[in-house]
């Protein structure tokens, strides 16, 4: 199970560095589908985690005085962080026109 978990962490490590290390991208449009996309699987992870198996796991894990591995999920996979940035990101481009402009042009 723990080893798991630390699966898990790597996996959301994956995502939640992208805001990060993101280049912009060469046309509006695509950077708004990847701030886009990138906001709906932050949102996905973030349903996973409160799914009963996951809540579960981590109870298990918990009661079995894995703490490192419990704490690291809740606290240090930069998931916050990535979804401050992203949310503001995304609010920004949310209205911003980029098929109009790309039509435009």
């Amino acid at each position: 199970v723990q080893t798991k978990v630390n699966s898990w962490i790597a996996q959301i490590r994956k995502v939640t560095t992208l805001p990060s290390t993101h280049t912009f991208s060469q046309t509006d449009i695509d950077e708004v589908a990847y701030w886009s996309n990138l906001h709906s699987a932050l949102a996905h992870i973030r349903e996973e985690l409160s799914k009963p198996s996951t809540v579960l796991t981590l109870t298990l894990l918990k009661s079995a005085k894995r703490f490192v591995t419990t704490i690291a999920l809740e606290n240090n996979t930069g998931l916050d962080a990535a979804e401050s940035i992203v949310n503001d990101v995304h609010q920004f481009l949310k209205g911003y026109p980029a098929h109009k402009l790309a039509s435009a042009g």
